[in-house]
């Protein structure tokens, strides 16, 4: 009994000091040539870090959210009590490709976007209905970064008034 805990023990330990042996090693070398040149050499410690998805076409993603146009509407002078749209967004990758971004080659994706969002009951310069917005985008995103190369959108917006809430 005695020695079947203690093989337990010993292999326990064996399996945690083989997790930690790597951790305590030197991370950088630093070494000098003849000709007073400095080498450095890394060692990576993990395997990946940093997880970039790689997307192919056809992907689709749906979202459920807002859209805030109230600057949007009364900077065009109309007051209104509308505070948010409600509705979906479907973005797909079109296309993939190579282009030069900042003087560089980087592999790019093309994802286009189609939105709808509306908000029912509200006013526009006293005027009761409904407002429906429709949005269209196309953006390139780099794939290295994620980052958005250029972006273009073009909305949609309607107002029906509701002509029975007048009536009263």
């Amino acid at each position: 009994m005695r020695s079947r805990e203690t093989v337990t023990y010993s292999l326990v330990f064996l399996l945690i000091l083989s997790i930690f042996s790597g951790i305590y090693g030197p991370e950088k070398v630093l070494q000098l040539d003849e000709k007073n040149d400095v080498k450095i050499e890394s060692i990576s410690k993990s395997n990946n870090l940093i997880d970039i998805p790689s997307w192919k076409l056809n992907d689709k993603w749906n979202y459920d959210g807002y859209l805030d146009m109230v600057d949007f509407i009364v900077d065009s002078g109309v007051n209104t009590n509308l505070q948010t749209l409600t509705g979906t967004l479907e973005s797909t990758v079109t296309d993939i490709y190579i282009t030069t971004v900042d003087n560089s080659s980087s592999l790019v994706y093309r994802v286009e976007s189609e939105g709808f969002y509306e908000a029912n009951n509200i006013n526009l310069d006293g005027q009761p209905g409904d407002l429906e917005v429709n949005m269209d985008t196309v953006s390139i995103i780099r794939a290295s970064d994620l980052a958005a190369v250029s972006q273009e959108a073009t909305v949609d917006i309607n107002f029906c008034r509701d002509f029975f809430m007048v009536l009263y």
